[in-house]
């Protein structure tokens, strides 16, 4: 059974380690840890906010490029203070790419 991983800040990583996940990491001293949960085999899910996706494009992109299979998926979620305002949704672009059309 694969983990999911989770990346955020004090208040969301709080909030999922009280949902039993273990492997959380506050987004402060993330950056060099979103590359090791990306090649770790055990993990199959990394959440991480919104602020850390667009402080971390270009590194969240080439892991994406790089993987090998479908796992690690990385997910953007909104943080305790909510979504951010977004020209595309990550999640459509997710499902678009996944299914290959897009849902409404």
């Amino acid at each position: 059974m694969m983990e999911i991983a989770a990346i955020g800040n004090l208040d969301t990583i709080t909030g999922f380690r009280l949902a039993g996940i273990r492997r959380v990491y506050l987004e402060d001293d993330a950056k060099n840890s979103l590359k090791d949960l990306a090649n770790d085999e055990e993990i199959g899910i990394i959440l991480i906010t919104e602020k850390f996706a667009d402080k971390n494009k270009d590194q969240i992109e080439n892991l994406n490029k790089r993987k090998k299979g479908t796992a690690p998926i990385i997910v953007e979620i909104p943080d305790n203070t909510g979504p951010m305002e977004r020209e595309s949704d990550p999640i459509k672009e997710l499902m678009r790419k996944a299914v290959g059309v897009e849902i409404e």
